[in-house]
């Protein structure tokens, strides 16, 4: 009973540990770059004990993704259980979470995931999930008067797919930092279904935010 505790114990320690070593390496060097042999020895264990947890690396992938997005979901969470913000706050705090954890990913990790259907289908399957929620937080911002009224939500989500496409098909990362995407290009976006009232506060507080 106890090896069996203890070896369960260890293989989700290793299970952690393989998830951020391997994150790191996707995120700053790209998909493509990683080789599992690598990866194992920069974790000083056989490729056979890393293909024990994970089957291959499109499997490693979509677990880095999966446990990324947990992490940024807990973290906006966490703030907004704790200053009960406006719909701008929240914006503005979703901007700066993910300029921290975008701020060193090579273009290349963007490019590199569209070659993993997996990893693809999780983010469609995500999107799904997540649209009743996002819903919600334009009819509330709607009804708090920070957006403007009688906005088609199914519009604006294509709208922001087709931006997202459109930065990624011409590879606008190779060109320009996420940042100044997001300040030049989505904030623009933005500040279209925005109120006057949500504008000032988009403005106002925008300068703010540390990066």
């Amino acid at each position: 009973m106890g090896n069996t505790s203890s070896s369960t114990e260890y293989k989700q320690i290793l299970y952690r540990k393989i998830i951020t070593a391997a994150n790191e390496a996707f995120t700053t060097k790209g998909v493509r770059a990683v080789k599992m042999d690598d990866l194992a020895k920069s974790l000083s264990i056989s490729k056979r004990t890393l293909y024990e947890i994970f089957d291959d690396k499109e499997q490693l992938l979509l677990a880095c993704v999966d446990e990324g997005y947990k992490t940024f979901r807990n973290e906006m969470e966490r703030f907004i259980a704790k200053t009960n913000p406006s719909p701008i706050a929240i914006i503005l705090e979703f901007y700066r979470v993910q300029m921290i954890r975008l701020s060193n990913v090579t273009p290349e990790f963007y490019e590199d995931i569209d070659r993993y259907p997996k990893v693809v289908e999780w983010f469609r399957l995500n999107k799904i999930k997540n649209r009743g929620e996002t819903k919600k937080f334009f009819d509330q911002g709607m009804k708090e008067g920070y957006f403007v009224n009688n906005i088609d939500f199914s519009l604006i989500s294509m709208a922001g797919d087709a931006i997202r496409e459109y930065i990624s098909s011409r590879q606008l990362l190779r060109q320009y930092s996420m940042k100044k995407i997001f300040h030049d290009v989505v904030f623009t976006f933005i500040r279209g279904f925005c109120t006057q009232k949500g504008i000032t506060e988009l403005d106002h507080n925008i300068s703010k935010i540390k990066v």
